[in-house]
């Protein structure tokens, strides 16, 4: 064998190891909405990559609250991930979306949950947390997963 057909599948053999490794690339983030008060009382995970139904979300989400107007979005080129933490009984939670990463075969979304303090004073009235981010259109499958809040994160 040859130095140079050596050094090749040596190579090859390099990148394809590297690849099995698979380092999820983090994706750039841009914040469309985050609140306490969202008229979605349910718990839910949204992918959002067509006008319909980023109008018809954002109609569900704005629809007991005046003069919100929808964040701009080019849906050829970004999609919008939403968590919805659903309706609590109190103020205090708060949802944050830490991180949206992208791997050979799927986007994973990384978010977090915080909830008052136990004996801790809260605002006496019905939330519904929620965190709108929107990213690089992808074609992958797109997974959420709760983690621990960042200690960097800023509430």
């Amino acid at each position: 064998m040859s130095i140079f057909t050596a050094s090749l599948a040596g190579l090859l053999l390099f990148m394809g190891c590297a690849r099995l490794g698979g380092a999820d690339r983090p994706l750039s983030m841009r914040e469309l909405a985050r609140g306490a008060f969202s008229s979605i009382s349910d718990r839910k995970e949204a992918v959002l990559k067509s006008e319909k139904e980023w109008a018809e979300f954002w109609k569900q989400h704005a629809a007991t609250s005046t003069g919100l107007k929808q964040p701009t979005v080019d849906l050829s080129k970004e999609m919008v991930v939403a968590v919805m933490m659903g309706r609590r009984n109190t103020g205090g939670y708060s949802v944050r979306i830490e991180q949206v990463e992208e791997s050979t075969e799927t986007i994973k979304v990384s978010y977090s949950e915080r909830e008052p303090k136990p004996g801790g004073m809260t605002l006496q009235a019905l939330s519904a947390p929620f965190h709108m981010v929107a990213v690089a259109q992808s074609q992958k499958p797109v997974t959420f997963k709760k983690v621990a809040p960042s200690s960097a994160a800023k509430r």
